[in-house]
């Protein structure tokens, strides 16, 4: 198997390749059965990713990812891209977003929810049949860490691991705990 640096973000593509984001080389790398690795995206529009941090699939085949940006709350530079199913070209889905970190796709795919690690919040966006973001709201306060990886559970319970503050926090569909 390949090396590769600071890789993580993790999830499996509808190619069945496995894609994770390479947060200090600024990439989007995808693996084969076999371990081999090749990079799927390095940059946007010819300017390197700053730090792409989680990935997730919607059930079009449509892959999401974020670009962390810098850790700040004033003029966030975060972002959550979209790679259309079947291509390797991403677009912006979401921009101006306080360090973009976990995301994950409510059980009807309808919403998308991202951590946004700089402001201790969980964002939620309305998802479209084409796969565009939009709506954008407070999902949930995190108070005392940063949200950062997260997973819907059957249930549509969304859990949510606490950086900093060393807990799993699970929120209802609705947002509350």
């Amino acid at each position: 198997m390949s090396q590769w640096s600071h890789t993580n973000g993790l999830a499996f593509g509808p190619d069945k390749r496995l894609y994770a984001c390479e947060f200090e080389h600024g990439r989007i790398i995808r693996f084969d059965a076999n371990g081999e690795a090749e990079i799927v995206l390095d940059g946007f529009n010819g300017t390197r990713f700053i730090r792409p941090n989680d990935i997730t699939f919607d059930k079009w085949g449509n892959g999401y990812f974020t670009d962390s940006g810098h850790y700040r709350r004033e003029n966030p530079d975060g972002r959550v891209y979209r790679l259309a199913a079947g291509s390797d070209r991403a677009t912006i889905a979401a921009d101006h977003l306080a360090f973009a970190n976990g995301l994950a796709f409510s059980l009807n795919g309808a919403t998308l929810y991202v951590a946004e690690s700089a402001r201790q919040v969980i964002t939620q966006f309305t998802v479209s049949q084409i796969g565009e973001l939009s709506d954008p709201e407070t999902f949930a306060v995190m108070e005392g860490g940063d949200p950062d990886g997260m997973a819907v559970d059957t249930s549509g319970n969304l859990w949510v691991a606490h950086f900093g503050a060393g807990k799993i926090l699970i929120f209802g569909a609705d947002g509350t705990r």
